[in-house]
């Protein structure tokens, strides 16, 4: 099983802050985050989208416990097309790879060397 990374402070943060830092991105580190995801296209047939069963099969920690429920606020954002590649002809169940890497560049935890490369290789 993974483990999650401290629950990052809230002190001083405003309600989309505090909104962003509650999702479970903020307690992964970009590289182990990235390995993550990457598995879980691979699981997907490798086609460049990742669904919420692969991407629970990666993410064992308790932080991302949510992707067990479509209901829930995670997946419902992951589902949603802000997430969907439109050139690629996404499903309703699937999650572009690259959107989601890329997202975990804005909200994982890492250093900026680390997140460049991340950004980089997306490019």
């Amino acid at each position: 099983m993974d483990t999650d990374l401290e629950k990052p402070s809230l002190f001083g943060k405003d309600q989309l802050e505090t909104f962003e830092l509650n999702l479970p991105f903020s307690r992964s580190l970009i590289k182990s985050y990235v390995e993550h995801v990457r598995k879980a296209d691979s699981a997907a047939g490798g086609n460049g989208f990742v669904t919420l069963e692969t991407l629970a099969a990666e993410f064992t920690s308790p932080a991302w416990n949510e992707l067990k429920n479509e209901n829930s606020i995670l997946a419902k954002i992951l589902l949603s097309g802000a997430f969907k590649n439109a050139k690629k002809g996404q499903s309703s169940g699937q999650i572009d790879a690259d959107t989601l890497i890329l997202y975990g560049v804005l909200l994982c935890q890492g250093n900026p060397a680390d997140k460049a490369e991340v950004f980089y290789s997306v490019l």
